[in-house]
């Protein structure tokens, strides 16, 4: 705990001198893990304005709305960024957000997508596999799914003949 209170008094001078955003990102972190999760907000928020749809700004400030429950807010910041671009951790990120929030079958989905950016096409067709049978799924997501699933498989077969 006294370790990041120090880390704390280290970075707000740092940061006076060298207005790097990783200094900001740690100063979040240090505020995050000394309890002090609205001044952890506070500077994430500024950041994140400052350097929109910047990654590394992104996903801590997206895992941080969820450690405070403000799902809405972090599934607004992570799908705006996939808006800029597409990766991994965002879908993984987007995944957890949607778990919390009791969505599973959309968590599903986000995982087939992160799976698939990494090109895990079998594993992201199982997980959408699992998506279609989560309850509630309406007819429509039903087949945007399935559609989804074929393109998948399509692409695996396509990719053991070559």
């Amino acid at each position: 705990h006294d370790n990041h209170k120090q880390a704390v008094e280290l970075l707000k001078p740092l940061i006076q001198r060298n207005d790097h955003p990783w200094f900001k990102l740690a100063l979040a972190k240090a505020y995050e893990h000394n309890n002090q999760a609205k001044l952890a907000l506070e500077t994430l928020d500024n950041l994140n304005q400052t350097l929109p749809n910047y990654l590394p700004v992104c996903i801590e400030y997206a895992l941080l709305l969820n450690s405070q429950g403000n799902y809405e807010r972090s599934l607004i910041l992570l799908k705006r960024v996939l808006q800029y671009q597409k990766h991994p951790v965002i879908y993984e990120t987007l995944a957890q957000t949607y778990y919390r929030k009791g969505q599973i079958g959309a968590a599903l989905e986000a995982t087939s997508y992160q799976y698939e950016q990494e090109g895990y096409l079998k594993l992201a067709a199982q997980q959408i596999e699992n998506a279609v049978k989560q309850p509630d799924l309406d007819a429509t997501a039903y087949q945007r799914l399935e559609s989804r699933k074929a393109a998948l498989l399509e692409q695996l077969k396509r990719e053991k003949i070559n």
